[in-house]
């Protein structure tokens, strides 16, 4: 526990319509956030122990809020819930209560992308201790830009196209896809072209290589034809001599 004495808040309004407010809380910091955000003129300072400060009565309605909210145990047994779970997922148990500030059903906030539920709620637990009407605007604001983002790019999207969608740009695509056609055909004629020469070369090789074999064998046939003669001409004479 510290006594450290905080202040917070600027005295820019006026003496003579100012409320004060003493509440023995350790929320000190989260409600003069909250006063600050609601837009509420105050001045003051607090403790871990204790909260004191003044305001513009004007804005009675949203301090009483404020302060109602500083007293319930609400906001604990918020964050009690949130911490049961283990991951960002786990602030979408607060979805509902959201989408009854953005006034507009579950449903319709389910169907948006993940990550701004979660920015949403997360929003949401900041802003807790303000009054209503700050928290509808600044969910709002959050999710309203988020769309804003969305439909930006959708514009983006649809004015590329658009820009695309010229004559100029057209012929040029057109070219380039006939061009790739014809590309891709001759590539094809190439292959077959290819394949045709080496059947070709390959029967050319084939009747090359008989030739040779059947010159070859009849050079062996004559050898042999001349070899076989000599001898029956030599054994002739053998005979001959013999007798």
């Amino acid at each position: 526990m510290s006594d450290h004495i905080f202040s917070f808040g600027e005295d820019n309004f006026p003496k003579d319509s100012r409320e004060y407010v003493t509440l023995d809380t350790d929320k000190g910091k989260l409600l003069a956030i909250a006063l600050k955000t609601s837009g509420v003129p105050h001045i003051g300072t607090f403790t871990d122990k204790q909260m004191r400060f003044s305001y513009d009565a004007d804005y009675k309605d949203t301090v009483d809020e404020i302060v109602k909210k500083a007293s319930s145990d609400e906001f604990e047994e918020m964050l009690r819930e949130i911490k049961e779970h283990k991951d960002d997922s786990s602030y979408l148990v607060l979805l509902p209560s959201v989408a009854h500030y953005l006034n507009v059903t579950e449903g319709t906030l389910r169907n948006r992308p993940n990550e701004l539920q979660v920015q949403l709620c997360r929003m949401f637990t900041r802003l807790w201790y303000c009054d209503t009407p700050t928290i509808q605007r600044e969910l709002t604001r959050a999710y309203t830009a988020n769309r804003q983002t969305e439909r930006d790019l959708e514009e983006a999207k649809e004015r590329e196209v658009q820009q695309n969608n010229t004559p100029e740009k057209r012929e040029t695509v057109y070219f380039a896809d006939t061009q790739h056609r014809q590309n891709v055909l001759k590539g094809d004629e190439d292959h077959r072209d290819k394949a045709e020469l080496a059947d070709k070369e390959e029967v050319r090789t084939g009747l090359i290589s008989r030739e040779v074999i059947r010159r070859q064998a009849e050079m062996v046939r004559r050898k042999q034809a001349v070899k076989d003669k000599l001898t029956a001409e030599k054994t002739e004479r053998e005979r001959k001599f013999g007798q």
